[in-house]
C-alpha cells in the first residue's frame, strides 16, 4: 500500500465527505469508512461497548490509540484540517440529525442520548469541538488549517500531494434549519462551548 504523505483529519459537518470522494482509493481503504471494532482493542475502551469504528470521524488521539496513525506520522505527515464557522457547523449538525437547535444543544450536552454514541467509535466527533479532535494527549498537534470556503487553498494543499480536488462549494440541497432558527441562548451556548474553535477559525486568513 502506498505511504501517503498527508492525513486528512475529517471534522464532521465540515465538507469532509466531498473531499473523501475525491481522494485515492487506496488512501480511503485505509482511512475512510467503517470497520468492525477489533476485539483486540477492547482493553483500550473498557467502559465502552463499541462494535464499529468510523475511521474518518475519530480524532487524532484515537487514531494513534488504535494504530491508524503512529506518533512518528504525526510529525512526518502533513495533517490537513478544514475549519468551518462553528455556528454554521452547529446548524449543519442540526440538519444532519434532524434535530431542532434546542434538541441539538441538549444532545451535545448529553451525547449518550444518541443510541450509537457508545457503540460507534468516532460518533463523539459530531458533538466534539473541532479543536479537541486535533489533540493528542490533550495537546494540539501541528496541522495545516484551512477554512472550508478557501477553495483555492484547499485545492493547493492537496495538489502538493498529487491529489486533485475540484467541485468545491456549498451544498445546494434545501435544509430544514438555518442560522435564523438560532436564539440568543443558542448562540451564547455556541460561543462558550466552541470558544477555541471560534478563535482558531477567526484567525485563519
Amino acid at each position: 500500500m502506498i505511504d501517503y504523505s498527508f492525513y486528512f483529519q475529517h471534522i464532521p459537518k465540515v465538507g469532509g465527505s466531498g473531499i473523501y470522494q475525491q481522494l485515492p482509493g487506496e488512501y480511503n481503504s485505509k482511512y475512510y469508512k467503517t470497520k468492525h471494532f477489533d476485539a483486540a482493542l477492547k482493553p483500550l475502551y473498557n467502559d465502552r461497548q463499541y462494535t464499529r469504528i468510523v475511521k474518518d470521524h475519530i480524532g487524532l488521539d484515537d487514531a494513534v490509540k488504535i494504530g491508524l496513525l503512529s506518533r512518528e506520522e504525526l510529525e512526518s505527515k502533513e495533517i490537513i484540517v478544514l475549519w468551518r464557522d462553528p455556528v454554521d457547523r452547529f446548524v449543519s449538525t442540526c440538519n444532519h440529525f434532524g434535530l431542532d437547535p434546542q434538541a441539538m444543544m441538549d444532545r451535545i450536552k448529553y451525547p449518550e442520548r444518541d443510541g450509537e454514541y457508545y457503540r460507534v467509535l468516532g460518533r463523539y466527533a459530531f458533538y466534539s469541538t473541532a479543536s479537541d479532535l486535533v489533540k493528542v494527549d490533550g495537546k494540539r498537534v501541528k496541522t495545516t488549517d484551512i477554512r472550508l470556503d478557501q477553495y483555492d487553498k484547499v485545492i493547493e494543499v492537496f495538489a502538493k500531494h498529487g491529489v486533485t480536488i475540484k467541485n468545491l462549494g456549498p451544498s445546494k440541497e434545501p435544509k430544514k434549519y438555518s442560522t435564523n432558527d438560532l436564539t440568543d441562548y443558542h448562540r451564547k451556548f455556541i460561543r462558550i462551548n466552541y470558544a477555541e474553535d471560534i478563535e482558531l477559525f477567526n484567525s485563519l486568513k
